[in-house]
């Protein structure tokens, strides 16, 4: 019982971090999803493997920074819907201290 109400918040929980990830995106400029989406192209070659984190570390500089990093989230989302990169059902571990090394998802560019 104990473990049913645990998935159920769980579920409820992952409805409200999609709706975020999708409002953070929806709140950047036309202009950056453009040049964000050029980007991820250009970085995601055939076969090689990343975490949304190593492109946005790689992309600084070259795009607009955003106020919300989670925009970023709805991008790779849109790209794998797109075939430019896929799920590979693995997860990496994040770089940046602050995150503890959490795990996020493992994207293998589809760009040849």
């Amino acid at each position: 019982r104990i473990i049913l109400t645990m998935l159920k918040q769980t579920e409820i929980d992952f409805t409200s971090k999609d709706i975020a990830i999708e409002a953070c995106y929806e709140a950047t400029t036309d202009q950056w999803k453009v040049e964000a989406l050029h980007f991820l192209k250009s970085f995601a070659t055939y076969g090689k493997e990343f975490i949304t984190e190593d492109v946005r570390i790689a992309s600084e500089g070259k795009i607009p920074k955003i106020k919300e990093e989670r925009a970023w989230g709805q991008l790779m989302r849109n790209a794998a819907k797109a075939g430019i990169i896929q799920n590979t059902g693995r997860f990496g571990l994040m770089k940046n201290k602050k995150s503890h090394s959490g795990i996020k998802t493992l994207w293998r560019g589809l760009v040849k």
